[in-house]
């Protein structure tokens, strides 16, 4: 997995929960995540995710999402 993304919150929440579940909570957190938005992204920050890419914060949209991580990748 290169990148994890987020589109709000609770899918945050719940691929925590999954990954606890399974005992690879240690693992995903080294993953790079992506976030539509600053309150996506806080619970990255919060749940101790690696946050890598946040759309801008004046357009949380998938369509900005998607540009942010295609700059991302590019690098």
């Amino acid at each position: 997995v290169d990148l994890v993304t987020f589109t709000s919150s609770s899918t945050v929440r719940h691929f925590d929960e999954l990954m606890a579940d399974a005992g690879l909570s240690d693992e995903a957190k080294c993953i790079p995540s992506a976030s539509i938005g600053p309150t996506t992204s806080a619970t990255i920050e919060d749940l101790g995710y690696n946050l890598a890419v946040q759309s801008p914060a004046d357009d949380i949209s998938v369509d900005a999402l998607v540009t942010a991580i295609l700059k991302y990748v590019s690098k």
